[in-house]
């Protein structure tokens, strides 16, 4: 990896933007800056057209409350992005329909922003995600039916927001192994097959602190794996 600026920042995780020597192109692969850099900038309009990176794999700038805007629509044409990290900084806006189109994407951060609207129910597109949390944000609406289309989905975290309405089955998640989606505003009945397809895997799952009503459904005592459960508001 060839490293960009004007010095040479090898061997530093903290800020790095990382080159592909593809012939004679070079192409930014990476983008690195995380952990509290006092980064200053507005996603809007800090690197252009995103859509001209076609060679991203890594895009990660985290930790940066001085980071604000939306996050880039135009990442979602990027076939190769395997990880987007935004976790921690002063980002708004919405979640945009168009990362369902990544569809090389394995890790999803945006949590502790100030994101707002609803889950895209297209992200249920992304095959090969194994880990999206969007935690502590401002996101309204359900969690889409759609998740149920990611089939090597192994973290999710969706807890502190304002999500609502009934959780859909979500049954059919075979590597799931973690889920936290405590305070919150879901409410109804679980499924009777809820998280049915993840019963050898799923280790945890907190639900506490929403309107969740009725029974608990059978499926949920054939959890072989399953290390912590909480649903139900604290005492």
């Amino acid at each position: 990896m060839v490293n960009g600026g004007d010095g040479d920042y090898t061997g530093y995780a903290w800020a790095q933007v990382g080159c592909a020597d593809t012939g004679s192109v070079h192409r930014v692969d990476e983008v690195k800056f995380a952990t509290f850099m006092n980064v200053t900038c507005n996603l809007d309009s800090a690197f252009g057209s995103m859509g001209d990176l076609s060679n991203l794999v890594t895009f990660q700038i985290n930790d940066n409350w001085g980071v604000v805007g939306n996050v880039p629509a135009d990442l979602g044409s990027l076939g190769l992005l395997s990880t987007l990290d935004l976790r921690e900084n002063g980002l708004d806006g919405t979640v945009p329909a168009s990362l369902g189109s990544a569809s090389s994407l394995t890790f999803m951060h945006l949590g502790k922003n100030s994101l707002r609207g609803t889950l895209p129910g297209a992200l249920g597109g992304l095959a090969q995600l194994s880990a999206l949390y969007v935690d502590n944000n401002l996101l309204t609406g359900p969690v889409p039916e759609t998740f149920n289309g990611l089939a090597a989905l192994a973290t999710f975290h969706g807890m502190n927001n304002l999500l609502s309405g009934p959780l859909p089955a979500l049954d059919a998640l075979p590597a799931l192994d973690t889920v936290r989606l405590q305070k919150n505003r879901l409410s109804g009945p679980l499924p009777a097959t809820f998280l049915a397809g993840s019963s050898a895997t799923l280790k945890q799952l907190r639900l506490q602190e929403n309107a969740l009503t009725g029974t608990l459904p059978a499926t949920l005592t054939s959890f072989t794996a399953m290390t912590y459960f909480k649903v139900g508001s604290p005492p």
